[in-house]
């Protein structure tokens, strides 16, 4: 049975959970990009970082997932670097 997805009200709660979880696995930090990164392109679009929160059981709003990407990826290029994405899960 599958767990339940955990609701988060906001961006701020989503980024440290991840963060948190990443943390237990730091040594796979680089795994879990390249297997969200899809298309294999080096960057994570928008569409493919919901896969990390699939991953993590982490279930948020359409507009508060729009903060957390856009704070994820400054630039708002679209899409997130491996850079972008470890500096800010601080790792």
């Amino acid at each position: 049975r599958q767990p339940r997805p955990l609701p988060l009200s906001d961006f701020e709660e989503a980024r440290e959970e991840i963060g948190k979880r990443l943390a237990t696995q730091s040594s796979s930090v680089q795994r879990i990009f390249r297997a969200l990164d899809e298309d294999k392109s080096g960057y994570l679009t928008y569409e493919e970082m919901k896969g990390l929160l699939r991953r993590f059981n982490i279930d948020m709003a359409p507009a508060e997932y729009l903060k957390l990407m856009h704070e994820i990826d400054p630039d708002r290029s679209g899409q997130t670097s491996y850079k972008e994405f470890v500096d800010y899960f601080g790792k």
